[in-house]
């Protein structure tokens, strides 16, 4: 399945279970960061390419940014778990 299709499906299940626009939109904002750094830095488009590597990776590039790791990490826990 394409990345960004699933990014669609999870953000319609988020409606269904009504989440609140806040975190539509946070979570959202989240998981586009780790789509985009799959697609554009990885060149990964397919979910099912993508392994607990690619996962750390992104980890460890958003430390090196000094994001602060649990607000990004919290939303795509959820995502994968998806």
């Amino acid at each position: 399945m394409e990345i960004k299709d699933l990014l669609e499906e999870f953000k319609l299940d988020m409606e269904i279970n009504n989440y609140s626009k806040e975190s539509l939109r946070s979570y959202s904002n989240c998981i586009k960061l780790f789509s985009t750094y799959l697609t554009d830095v990885l060149s990964i488009t397919q979910i099912e390419k993508v392994k607990a590597v690619h996962i750390k990776a992104f980890v460890k590039f958003n430390k090196d940014k000094k994001q602060k790791l649990r607000i990004v990490m919290y939303p795509i826990g959820h995502f994968i778990l998806f």
